[in-house]
């Protein structure tokens, strides 16, 4: 008698059930619509984060730019300072032959 099943009690259990169930369903949509709104903000602030790296790494890729031609511009100057250096040597040697015949006259003399 205490296990038999009435039709009241049935209708109690199903309606039990039923209301379980109702409340476990909207506790998924509830939860599927938090997960939604989590990888939407993540989706969102990952683009953010690629925006500001992407731009962070185009500036970088423009200072770069800018100092490799400040670079190359300090290295055609160098280039420039050198040549004339090469150039100042070899008239210091030029002009030093020409003075040797003079000090081998004046060695001789002595």
């Amino acid at each position: 008698p205490c296990s038999a099943s009435t039709p009241k009690s049935w209708a109690q259990f199903s309606h039990d059930n039923i209301s379980g169930a109702e409340q476990e369903k909207l506790a998924s949509v509830q939860l599927r619509s938090l997960i939604n709104s989590i990888i939407h903000d993540a989706s969102e602030d990952l683009r953010l984060q690629r925006a500001a790296v992407n731009e962070a790494f185009d500036a970088h890729c423009r200072q770069l730019a800018e100092a490799k031609g400040r670079l190359e511009q300090h290295l055609r100057q160098i280039l420039k300072d050198i040549g004339e250096e090469e150039a100042n040597i070899v008239k210091l040697k030029k002009a030093i032959r020409d003075k040797e015949a003079y000090l081998k006259v004046a060695q001789t003399r002595l």
